[in-house]
């Protein structure tokens, strides 16, 4: 069905000169899901192993040293580095403790 529908758009957008359009949009799509994919995976792959958070503005969020979204349960001075352990994963940040 979802290839049917495909076709069909693209089938539509060719007769009105955009093929390229419908293509770059189901190929931006289909990126987007992988990259969310990608991404779950890695921070699954974070929980139970020591990290490094550099610590934003607020106290409470940052980026491990692989660049993966963070949240401190306990809050750290802006600009420093917490040292701490990845206790849980959600589907955009890794918890840390």
């Amino acid at each position: 069905a979802a290839t049917q529908h495909l076709l069909d758009s693209v089938s539509i957008a060719i007769q009105k000169g955009n093929a390229m359009t419908i293509l770059g949009a189901h190929a931006a799509a289909t990126l987007r899901a992988a990259g969310v994919t990608r991404q779950a995976v890695a921070l699954a792959a974070t929980v139970g192993r020591a990290q490094r958070v550099l610590v934003e503005a607020d106290g409470v969020s940052g980026h491990t040293e692989a660049f993966l979204p963070a949240r401190l349960r306990t809050p750290a001075a802006r600009g420093s580095i917490a040292e701490v352990v990845a206790v849980a994963a959600t589907a955009d940040h890794v918890e840390c403790a």
